[in-house]
C-alpha cells in the first residue's frame, strides 16, 4: 500500500516539472491576471489598489485617467511558455514610450527661447545663453502592472485558486 502512495506520488511530482505543466500554469496565471490589469483601468488604480494620481487633462475632460486614446489599455499584453509568464505593452503606448513614463513616473524641463517665442529641446537650451526654462514638468507614477513590491494579494490569492483547480482536476483531491 505504502508503495504504491509512493509511486504515485513520485509521478506526480515528475509531471508537475514537466514543460507543459509549467507552461499550463504560466498560461492560467496569465488568463487571470489580465482581468485584473483592466480592472485597475476601470477603477484608475494600481495593482495594490492604490488610486492614482488624477490626470488634468483627464479631469479637463471628463474622462478616467489612462483614457485618452487606450492605446496602452489595449497594448497590454502576456506571453507565457514553461519559463516564465511576461507582461509587457505593445503598440503606440510602447513604441511612444509613454507605458514607461506612466508606470514609473517622468520628470523634466520645458525649455523656452525668448526671442523666436517656441519651446527648445534641453540640449539646445544647454548651448544657448538666453534660453529660459518655462517650467519643471513631472508626470507621477501611474502603475499599471505589478512592480518590485511583488504579487499583490488580489493577483495572489486569485492565481492560486486557478492553480488549486488546475492540480485538482490534473492529478486530483479535495
Amino acid at each position: 500500500m505504502a508503495a504504491n502512495l509512493f509511486t504515485t506520488i513520485e509521478r506526480q511530482l515528475r509531471l508537475l516539472t514537466r514543460p507543459q505543466t509549467l507552461a499550463d500554469l504560466h498560461n492560467i496565471a496569465g488568463a487571470t491576471i489580465a482581468p485584473l490589469v483592466e480592472r485597475g483601468f476601470d477603477r484608475e488604480e494600481d495593482p495594490y489598489g492604490v488610486p492614482w494620481a488624477p490626470s488634468k487633462a483627464a479631469q479637463r475632460e471628463g474622462r478616467k485617467t489612462l483614457t485618452d486614446t487606450g492605446a496602452l489599455r489595449r497594448g497590454v499584453r502576456w506571453k507565457a511558455d514553461s519559463r516564465a509568464l511576461v507582461f509587457s505593452t505593445s503598440g503606440p503606448a510602447q513604441r511612444e514610450g509613454y507605458d514607461r513614463v506612466h508606470q514609473y513616473g517622468a520628470s523634466w524641463t520645458i525649455h523656452h527661447h525668448p526671442r523666436t517665442n517656441r519651446f527648445i529641446s534641453a540640449s539646445r537650451a544647454r548651448r544657448l545663453r538666453s534660453v529660459v526654462p518655462v517650467t519643471d514638468v513631472v508626470l507621477p507614477a501611474r502603475p499599471f502592472l505589478p512592480d518590485r513590491r511583488g504579487m499583490p494579494r488580489l493577483y495572489e490569492a486569485r492565481v492560486g485558486a486557478a492553480f488549486r483547480r488546475y492540480l485538482r482536476s490534473r492529478f486530483g483531491g479535495p
